[in-house]
């Protein structure tokens, strides 16, 4: 694999048929890409919430978490086969969105550098906060009040988990379906 010029970052392979050639500047902009599409993603969905009240009466509420860094994926089960995200990562976001306020977004130091420089956004740094299997991390929230058509209050006290709500018409309206 290989071939002239390259710049010592950059790594060739083949995978049956199909060439592929990467380097170290196409994965970090892949990086923030996927970053700033999860950001993004994460925005319409405090939004999308605002529309949506608990079958209590009260305002529904998330909250969204995110962390930046390699994962594993695989299909697990054999009666019930489920496609699957595994490792480091996936348990940091799961505790960025776990130690999150209601109606904010709560990243990671690693995400925060990704989406720092996104103008429609502005952090807040949190400080430093105890994350369970990992020790201290300095987190960061968006910046409600200076956030793009995103006026959002914090009022009632329920979470909503993937389990509580019909999700159906919460994420199919994100998706952009009926």
């Amino acid at each position: 694999p290989g071939g002239g010029g390259g710049s010592g970052s950059e790594h060739y392979g083949r995978v049956g048929t199909f060439q592929f050639r990467s380097s170290q500047q196409s994965a970090t902009r892949e990086k923030v890409d996927s970053a700033r599409a999860a950001l993004r993603w994460g925005v319409k969905a405090l939004r999308e919430t605002r529309h949506h009240n608990m079958p209590n009466g009260l305002p529904c509420q998330i909250r969204v978490g995110m962390h930046t860094g390699v994962v594993c994926s695989g299909v697990v089960g054999r009666r019930m086969p489920r496609y699957c995200l595994f490792g480091d990562t996936v348990n940091t976001a799961s505790r960025m969105e776990s130690t999150s306020a209601p109606n904010r977004i709560q990243i990671s130091e690693a995400t925060h550098e990704l989406v720092r420089d996104l103008d429609q956004y502005q952090w807040d740094e949190r400080g430093s906060i105890k994350i369970k299997g990992k020790g201290r991390m300095k987190t960061y929230f968006l910046n409600l009040a200076n956030a793009e058509d995103l006026s959002l209050t914090s009022s009632g006290s329920t979470m909503l988990t993937s389990s509580v709500m019909s999700t159906e018409n919460l994420f199919s309206s994100l998706e952009g379906g009926p």
